[in-house]
């Protein structure tokens, strides 16, 4: 992925993948191209907000702890934790 070319690893907790899932999988209208949209709107782009914010340096590790819905229907990364490789 673009993320692991940059050097970073990312994973997710337990009930933040439990959210997006049930987000992603909620109207299968799209088929795999609306899966993949909500994806990048509800993770992907949340998750590189958040590495910004955190000012994320390349040989990283990342854990996405927490989601919270944002008032545009969204996702917030809530709680990202960093450990070294």
């Amino acid at each position: 992925t673009d993320l692991a070319r940059q050097g970073f690893s990312v994973s997710m907790a337990e009930p933040a993948r439990n959210a997006l899932r049930a987000l992603c999988l909620a109207d299968l209208s799209n088929g795999g191209r609306g899966i993949r949209n909500r994806m990048e709107s509800l993770l992907i782009n949340p998750l590189s907000r958040a590495l910004f914010d955190r000012d994320a340096q390349s040989g990283g590790q990342y854990r996405v702890e927490a989601l919270a819905a944002d008032p545009a229907g969204g996702l917030t990364v809530t709680d990202i934790e960093r450990s070294a490789r």
